[in-house]
């Protein structure tokens, strides 16, 4: 089997603030470790934003039926965008959940909605129905700073559905553990 060679763009060092584009220049990008973080914040954000516009654009076509004007053979909405956009149903109905969930919020929260990473804008939506404004820009808030853990944890005891993974509410003796810290396996503690 032959070999196939990996074609390498030659690296260029572009200026710290200038985050690649597209792919291309994210190839011949060699940048520091806080420009490459940056880079990865400003296109996971951006990537959220995009998705909101996805999710607008997808709720108008639903909305007003204009897809049906597509020439396309769907007999159905959700038809349509695997035939013809080529996404997959439960992708589409998460875009169009979140961008109800979120549009009332907007212009207001705009700066803290689009710097918000996608996966935690999932998993908030559910919670901002049946409270009042000022809690939802709380919890858009609490998603933008927390992990995505954290905020499980944070959205469990707030909803009252479950405790949050990190807390034990058991009142019993607790074992005592203790770990190595060269291979990291946990043995028990010898009583003392």
């Amino acid at each position: 089997m032959p070999e196939t060679a990996v074609v390498q763009a030659p690296i260029v060092n572009m200026p710290n603030n200038a985050i690649p584009q597209k792919i291309m220049e994210a190839l011949r990008w060699a940048p520091t470790y806080h420009a490459r973080k940056m880079a990865i914040m400003f296109n996971l954000c951006k990537g959220a934003e995009c998705y909101m516009i996805s999710g607008k654009l997808l709720c108008d076509a639903y909305e007003k039926k204009d897809w049906k004007h597509d020439g396309s053979c769907a007999v159905n909405f959700y038809q349509w965008v695997e035939n013809e956009l080529g996404q997959k149903r439960s992708n589409i109905k998460r875009l169009m959940k979140v961008w109800r969930g979120i549009k009332h919020l907007l212009p207001a929260q705009e700066q803290i909605l689009t710097k918000i990473e996608f996966s935690r804008l999932v998993e908030v939506v559910p919670y901002l129905k049946d409270i009042t404004e000022d809690e939802q820009v709380e919890l858009i808030h609490m998603a933008s700073t927390n992990s995505v853990r954290d905020l499980r944890n944070n959205l469990r005891e707030i909803s009252g559905t479950g405790i949050a993974d990190d807390v034990c509410g058991h009142t019993q003796v607790m074992e005592l553990w203790k770990r190595c810290p060269d291979c990291g396996k946990f043995f028990r503690a010898e009583e003392q």
